[in-house]
């Protein structure tokens, strides 16, 4: 990991126990056979984290069609992240995933930089979407 100043890491516990909540994590989760295997609870961080299975399910395959994680806000209010797997070249299996963080619409520092509505705020940019096809 390299973590950068600005935008630290959430705590690497919390991140491991509750897999839901983070972008590398949505990642893990939408690849496997059974997700509910491995989420025990659904516990709320803030207003923007999803708490409820039907809807981490929606989410979920979302991330496994689009192969894009997206969090925003979901641990902190004030940041976001992107992740996108890294996947065995002969296998297809998930070996890795690389993620992008940094300040959601939310942190009131950088909400004059944004001309998008709220709602776009935290879907992937086209440089995104370039760097992962």
């Amino acid at each position: 990991m390299d973590p950068d100043r600005d935008h630290p890491p959430s705590d690497e516990v919390v991140l491991a126990r509750y897999l839901y909540a983070s972008a590398l994590g949505k990642l893990l989760l939408a690849d496997q056979p059974d997700w509910r295997a491995m989420v025990r609870d659904l516990r709320r961080f803030t207003e923007h984290t999803i708490v409820g299975r039907t809807e981490l399910d929606t989410e979920l395959r979302e991330v496994a069609a689009s192969g894009v994680a997206r969090q925003c806000g979901e641990l902190r209010t004030d940041r976001g992240c992107l992740a996108v797997p890294i996947r065995d070249q002969d296998t297809g299996a998930l070996v890795a995933g690389l993620a992008v963080s940094g300040p959601t619409r939310s942190d009131r520092r950088t909400q004059h930089r944004h001309d998008r509505p709220p709602a776009q705020t935290c879907r992937p940019s086209r440089t995104a979407a370039r760097l992962v096809s």
